[in-house]
């Protein structure tokens, strides 16, 4: 595999793709427009395309078109991975902000335990 592909694959896994789709949504990338069973063909993978197609459909990533009968997939507008990015940073944001937010498990129990030991030592 190409340096390349690498590298646009681990980029995809870091805006929260899996790496099953970040393999699809490349090989749309670089080889066009094609039925699910292409796509896995070339990409190399055996289970859950469809599955994943409609995960990365249900993103604006990827669109689902009928040709000839057949369902065929193209990666959807470059603006897609824009909004999809932005979509991931804002929900980062407000994970942050629930972990100020949340007590300490650890300090909550050290407190119990130095309490404890303040009062039977007391006694």
């Amino acid at each position: 595999m190409q340096i390349d592909t690498m590298l646009r694959r681990q980029l995809f896994v870091a805006l929260g793709l899996s790496d099953k789709e970040a393999v699809l949504y490349d090989t749309l990338l670089k080889h066009g427009q094609m039925p699910a069973a292409g796509l896995e063909k070339i990409s190399g993978l055996k289970k859950n395309t469809y599955i994943l197609l409609k995960r990365l459909e249900r993103r604006g990533l990827v669109q689902k078109m009928m040709k000839e009968g057949k369902s065929h997939y193209v990666v959807g507008a470059p603006e897609q991975l824009q909004v999809y990015a932005r979509e991931q940073e804002r929900k980062v944001g407000e994970t942050k902000a629930l972990l100020v937010e949340m007590p300490n498990p650890f300090c909550l129990k050290t407190r119990m335990v130095a309490s404890r030991k303040f009062q039977s030592n007391r006694r």
